[in-house]
């Protein structure tokens, strides 16, 4: 019995700390910070850049990393994890539904701030959410990992108000405009999810 109740508190404790976690970030300030990055208009285009195409869902599992110089930040992104749910191209063969990769997301939460930071206007996929990605490999040293080709273009979100939902800075004039992006989003979800 005091297992089970050390258990049941246990529990209670860890589900109010991720959501305390997730408030605070949920209200912070967000800063849009220009970026150039790649960005397709055609399917095709985006499929050819492309070395790994799945249906993936985003796990809780991430990882900030920020870099400062002279108390600023430089440089910001997380690595998520993603499990894969099926697969439509995989250049390598080395990948099985049911593996869980990892992937830079442009977007960057500073906690001891409270800002997030959207590099490149970049929205971070939603824990628990379904997307279907296309990605290419990277790393650094010997860690692996995927970024989306053209960054907003290789993330889609499979859920109606997903991750394209705009977000507005603190001064109230950042709004992001998907709507570049959707006749791509559209073909892609046309031909590999419908």
């Amino acid at each position: 019995m005091k297992k089970l109740l050390m258990l049941i508190i246990s529990s209670i404790i860890m589900f109010s700390i991720v959501a305390c976690g997730q408030t605070k970030k949920a209200e912070a300030t967000h800063y849009g910070v220009e970026a150039k990055g790649l960005y397709f208009e055609e399917l095709e285009e985006m499929e050819g850049y492309s070395d790994l195409i799945i249906r993936g869902e985003r796990l809780e599992e991430e990882e900030a990393v920020i870099t400062l110089v002279n108390g600023s930040i430089a440089s910001g992104y997380t690595f998520s994890k993603v499990k894969i749910l099926e697969i439509y191209q995989d250049d390598s063969g080395e990948y099985n539904v049911g593996d869980e990769i990892t992937i830079l997301e442009n977007e960057v939460y500073d906690e001891t701030n409270n800002v997030v930071y959207h590099i490149g206007g970049y929205n971070m996929m939603v824990a628990g959410d379904e997307y279907l990605l296309f990605l290419y490999p990277a790393n650094i040293e010997d860690f692996e990992y995927f970024v989306a080709s053209g960054v907003e273009c290789g993330t889609i979100s499979l859920k109606e108000d997903g991750r394209q939902t705009a977000y507005t800075t603190r001064n109230g004039n950042q709004v992001i405009d998907y709507s570049a992006f959707q006749d791509l989003w559209n073909d892609a979800i046309e031909k590999y999810i419908k």
